[in-house]
């Protein structure tokens, strides 16, 4: 996102993280919830979801990331993602 801000502006920018965000909400359930946690940061909570299935999601999403070109004024950049899984039930 940084080199996005300082070759094309912050605008453009935003634009890259309202289609990241997107990117995010497409790749998952009705029921759950994606957030933008600060700077180039999202968090997704995957309710009753059991940790397989989030861990597919969680997979796919990376996949999705990974694959992502954001074009802009001609130029074509390519965006990176770590990818966290923290299962939260009854016993935490």
């Amino acid at each position: 996102f940084k080199v996005v801000n300082d070759t094309s502006g912050h605008p453009v920018g935003d634009a890259l993280l309202r289609q990241v965000a997107a990117l995010l909400h497409s790749a998952i359930r009705g029921t759950d919830l994606v957030a933008r946690l600060g700077g180039d940061e999202f968090g997704v909570l995957l309710r009753h979801c059991e940790l397989e299935a989030a861990r597919r999601i969680a997979d796919g999403l990376h996949k999705r990331l990974e694959s992502f070109r954001f074009e802009h004024d001609g130029k074509r950049y390519r965006i990176g993602a770590s990818v966290g899984l923290v299962l939260v039930d009854a016993h935490w």
